[in-house]
């Protein structure tokens, strides 16, 4: 049986959920398709929603050399085909205000990989690092992003108070 490629697709938004929501604070639903991406990811504090979110960009491929291949014990050089489809996807968020993730999986060993397109960074800037490597996702992966995240919008909101201050004064 020929496995379709929108199967592929669903099974892998189903593990990139799983692996997100490994998280305690976070919930994630998938986005409409003209959003450009496939995921929401938004963080919680107590039982609500903080306001802080991320977007998610999910790929499937049937096996590892559909990804990439390998550089090293935990990242993967992407083949040329997905870097296009994944700069795709990053000009066609150019303007979106938080951070976009993708994972990219292997169907054959439900193996996740990733990097940001719209990377959280110093400044409270979202920078958009060259598509060329993904890291394997791991079993703390899901907290250093939170934990990413959490920071580039706690410089946010720092800068915003900075600038609110400076009005006030």
């Amino acid at each position: 049986m020929e496995v379709t490629a929108s199967f592929l697709e669903e099974r892998a938004v189903s593990l990139a959920t799983v692996l997100l929501t490994r998280h305690p604070r976070v919930l994630v639903t998938q986005s409409l398709r003209f959003e450009g991406f496939d995921l929401q990811v938004k963080i919680t504090h107590g039982n609500r929603f903080s306001g802080r979110s991320f977007a998610v960009v999910v790929k499937a491929r049937k096996k590892l050399d559909g990804i990439g291949r390998r550089v090293g014990d935990s990242r993967v050089r992407l083949r040329a085909e997905l870097v296009k489809a994944l700069t795709n996807s990053a000009h066609a968020a150019s303007d979106l205000p938080f951070p976009l993730l993708f994972m990219a999986f292997t169907m054959d060993s439900d193996s996740a990989f990733f990097g940001w397109l719209r990377e959280p960074s110093g400044a409270a800037r979202l920078e958009t690092p060259k598509v060329e490597l993904a890291s394997e996702w791991t079993s703390g992966t899901h907290d250093d992003v939170i934990r990413k995240v959490e920071a580039w919008y706690d410089e946010r909101e720092g800068i915003n108070n900075q600038r609110r201050s400076a009005r006030i004064d």
